[in-house]
């Protein structure tokens, strides 16, 4: 009884040392690549505007600094860490709850098991991803997340802390589900009968980052576009309606104005998945 008492215990401890490394990791993360995600956004909301100017990452990058500064690039960061911690234990929950419930391994499987677990995620910790995409496109008239949803709740209601959930549950879901599918997929492929290695889950978490984004952008600047859509009490223009905001972007720009923001997202997904793996290890073999 004492020896299964001390393995439980031994196993609570470790659960609890991954959860707490992981959200360091995580946040650790999430603050260096804070202006590739910013400038992401930034780039994705304005393909909504008629004759979008056609200005380079770059120069964007140089203009926000030289105008606003750099301590502008990180704004939204805040609530980009507080929507991390919740949406990834409920969808690396709920994975691993479908994955032992399906007990299968096939690449459609995995596929399933991980939009559902996405799907769960997003609804979960919406009203914070909602609040970062108003704090980082610039359309919340403060920075400050408390204050952000509290305007958006006493604008419209709870209701409000919703806009754009259906454009983004058909975002979310596609691209976790590609992402877990690639992942697991690759880390299979990568290790064989080996035991895995750094490199080969760096290798399959990059790959898995850069498949899912590829797959699912143009559904992002979709979604982005409706959530910003009637902010801090401007009209809205597409009511929450997909197609119409799709139909908008494309007749007022072009086509290539769906992938807006691609370069900054794919540029910080190698970053993003090495800070967060060695992060993770030094705070569970030396802090912790």
């Amino acid at each position: 009884m004492r020896v299964k008492a001390s393995r439980k215990a031994g196993g609570n401890d470790d659960r609890t040392k991954s959860f707490v490394a992981g959200a360091v990791a995580g946040t650790f993360s999430k603050t260096v690549t804070a202006p590739l995600s910013r400038l992401t956004i930034m780039r994705q909301v304005a393909a909504a505007e008629p004759g979008m100017r056609q200005v380079s990452m770059y120069a964007e990058f140089l203009g926000t600094v030289k105008t606003k500064g750099v301590r502008h690039l990180f704004r939204g960061n805040t609530a980009a860490v507080c929507h991390k911690v919740p949406f990834s234990g409920v969808y690396h929950g709920t994975y691993s709850v479908l994955k032992g419930w399906t007990g299968q391994e096939t690449f459609w499987f995995r596929l399933g098991n991980g939009s559902v677990a996405g799907a769960a995620a997003c609804i979960a910790a919406y009203p914070l991803d909602l609040a970062r995409s108003l704090i980082a496109s610039g359309k919340s008239e403060t920075p400050s997340l408390v204050k952000t949803l509290w305007a958006e709740g006493k604008r419209g209601g709870g209701r409000t802390l919703y806009r754009g959930l259906w454009p983004t549950l058909l975002q979310v879901t596609p691209n976790l589900g590609v992402n877990y599918a690639v992942y697991d997929t690759c880390s299979q492929f990568f290790a064989s009968d080996k035991k895995p290695t750094i490199g080969s889950t760096l290798s399959s978490a990059a790959s898995a980052g850069i498949a899912s984004s590829l797959a699912t952008h143009p559904l992002d600047v979709i979604r982005r576009v409706i959530q910003t859509d009637g902010a801090a009490g401007t009209s809205s223009r597409f009511n929450g309606s997909f197609s119409a905001a799709w139909s908008t972007i494309v007749a007022s720009n072009s086509p290539r104005a769906l992938w807006r923001g691609l370069t900054p997202e794919l540029l910080k997904v190698v970053p993003s998945v090495c800070l967060t793996f060695s992060m993770f290890e030094f705070m569970k073999s030396t802090v912790l």
